[in-house]
């Protein structure tokens, strides 16, 4: 691979690049926007075959924006979870915010939560929707564990799982991160 071709591959998986934010501000505001709350989702398949994990475990169907995850879900492979913000979150949010910033960061937040799903399904992750922050349970050492999501400052946050390591949270914003977290290919357009 010649230089050119290196830089042609790192221009193309540039999020900054492909994502750019009109306002520099905004990504500030969305990623510092305090919420908290709980969500609950509904799904009956079993997230792996494995029998030792079957009778505790619920997975939601297979990807669609109105997708899922059951409050008792133990995650155990390959999972993106997209921790939306709550119409709570929203009303404090516009209380907070003139009408204007209010309406620029509602744009930009659902604009960054549907480019991060279309990114991680182009490049295969399943992903999970859920409403609020709550606790999400996933297989690490071969046994299920809880990991609390409520203290992350951004409206929306996306959970990366890859089994055997530890889930990471990232904003929307930063779904870039999940190539390095899964070890995935670019994807050339």
């Amino acid at each position: 691979m010649t230089e050119s071709d290196r830089a042609e591959s790192r221009a193309s998986t540039d999020w900054t690049a492909r994502f750019p934010t009109t306002v520099p501000t905004l990504a500030l505001l969305i990623a510092t926007a305090a919420c908290s709350g709980s969500g609950s989702g509904a799904g009956d398949a079993p997230v792996s075959d494995d029998p030792a994990l079957a009778d505790s475990a619920r997975a939601a169907r297979v990807t669609s924006p109105g997708d899922t995850a059951p409050e008792d879900e133990v995650h155990a492979t390959r999972v993106a979870i997209l921790m939306e913000a709550t119409p709570e979150d929203w009303d404090s949010l516009r209380a907070e915010r003139s009408e204007e910033d209010f309406h620029v960061i509602a744009d930009d937040a659902m604009y960054y939560r549907a480019a991060a799903r279309e990114y991680l399904e182009e490049r295969g992750v399943r992903v999970v929707g859920v409403t609020g922050r709550r606790a999400l349970r996933f297989v690490v050492e071969g046994r299920p564990e809880a990991f609390d999501f409520s203290d992350e400052t951004t409206l929306d946050v996306l959970v990366l799982y890859e089994p055997g390591s530890r889930p990471r949270a990232v904003a929307p914003i930063e779904v870039h991160v999940a190539d390095e977290y899964f070890g995935l290919e670019a994807v050339r357009r």
